[in-house]
């Protein structure tokens, strides 16, 4: 499958998900426009999915996820691992050193990329983090005082406070 075909049957299957006709497009496209673009003969102008996206009130990754799930026949957990992957591996990568006339700003502009990545995936480990379940604490067992009831708190007892209960 060409990618084509693959973007027009990802954003057919998200349209019948949604329980959508064409006609949901034509703030964006024209009817005949959506046609085209299902069959698999047209592929559209990328400043397009967004709204394509917001017509189908899903994030323009998660159409052109549909379409990568299609073109590549990976299930769309296997895709984002393998993008999870790819800026693992490129925050992991040092800033080029690039040659040539221009160098030192193409070797800044890296600088400054590989800056940005790495704080992305701080962000990205961050929200994982906080996802996974937090560990049970161990239940302390309440201190009591030698020869007591044991009826006496833990907590230590305020100044001028009666602690035997008497009054």
């Amino acid at each position: 499958m060409d990618e084509k075909n693959a973007f027009g049957t990802g954003l057919r299957h998200l349209r019948f998900i949604r329980g959508l006709s064409q006609d949901a497009f034509t703030p964006v496209l024209s009817l005949a426009h959506a046609s085209v673009i299902e069959l698999g003969k047209k592929l559209i102008a990328l400043d397009r999915v967004g709204g394509l996206a917001a017509a189908l009130d899903v994030h323009p990754l998660t159409l052109l996820t549909a379409m990568y799930v299609e073109y590549d026949g990976l299930s769309v957990g296997e895709l984002l691992s393998r993008v999870q992957k790819d800026f693992e591996n490129l925050a992991a990568q040092p800033p080029s050193q690039s040659v040539g006339k221009d160098s030192r700003d193409r070797s800044s502009s890296s600088v400054e990329a590989a800056r940005w990545l790495k704080e992305k995936a701080k962000v990205e480990k961050r929200r994982t983090v906080a996802k996974a379940p937090a560990k049970k604490r161990a239940v302390r067992p309440s201190i009591k005082k030698p020869g007591g009831s044991g009826a006496e708190s833990a907590k230590p007892a305020l100044p001028g406070s009666d602690v035997s209960g008497t009054v």
